[in-house]
């Protein structure tokens, strides 16, 4: 009998040697870091019309910090990709109770009543991301290329308003490839894009614990985003 169970332990062994050597040569390959970027936007800050119009486009505009572009890793922004996914995310302020940061995204709500009227000063969270799972990569696009894609930008980091532009609910935005490198020995790879939207946005409010609260009805608010790799 206890030869039996000595014979059975071995087996036992090499089975779970076996198995593991099988996961560690069958593992996924480690999920790349995610790239750093700048983001630009259009238009530098300007108050709104004394008649009560509209501001003039672009709605969505850089605050008046210098330098212009929001770079990752510097006066608290965070704007990454994750290529795999074919994500962008932006903060312009994601640790506000530790490192507060200054920068900020203009928000042109002129002639808009309620709580929202004027220019809005905001710390934001974007997020750019496919219109379809069938999508390529940003990076796999080529020079001059267009894709849909959905986009959204909430303030403050909380979630108390957000800005939609969803293709499915009428408007998206429009991605376009404006710049192509690669290091020595690599296959070219875009590495800037313009965002722009297709169409009006959808104004929603949220409520303290995340959950949408009342949408707002929809609003012009027209941007011209550049991206690129640092």
């Amino acid at each position: 009998m206890r030869t039996q169970w000595l014979r059975l332990s071995k087996v036992l062994l090499v089975a779970g040697v076996v198995a593991a050597a099988a996961a560690v040569s069958t593992g996924a390959a480690p999920k790349p870091a995610p790239i750093p970027l700048t983001i630009t936007f259009t238009g530098e800050p300007e108050s709104c019309p004394q008649d009560g119009s509209p501001l003039p486009e672009p709605r969505i505009r850089s605050d008046a910090f210098a330098p212009d572009e929001y770079s990752n890793g510097y006066y608290g922004v965070s704007a990454t990709l994750d290529d795999a996914n074919a994500w962008v995310n932006f903060e312009t302020n994601p640790y506000p109770a530790t490192h507060p940061g200054p920068r900020r995204v203009m928000l042109g709500f002129c002639g808009v009543p309620g709580d929202l009227a004027g220019v809005v000063a905001a710390d934001v969270y974007a997020f750019l991301f496919k219109n379809l799972q069938t999508d390529s990569t940003l990076r796999s696009m080529v020079l001059w290329q267009t894709t849909q894609r959905r986009f959204y930008l909430q303030w403050p980091r909380t979630a108390t308003y957000r800005l939609s532009w969803y293709p499915a609910e009428g408007s998206g935005v429009e991605v376009t490839c404006i710049g192509v490198g690669s290091p020595v020995g690599t296959p070219p790879s875009c590495n800037a894009w313009t965002v722009t939207p297709t169409g009006p946005a959808k104004l929603q409010k949220f409520s303290k614990n995340g959950t949408l609260l009342t949408p707002l009805g929809s609003y012009d608010m027209p941007f011209e985003m550049t991206i690129k790799v640092k």
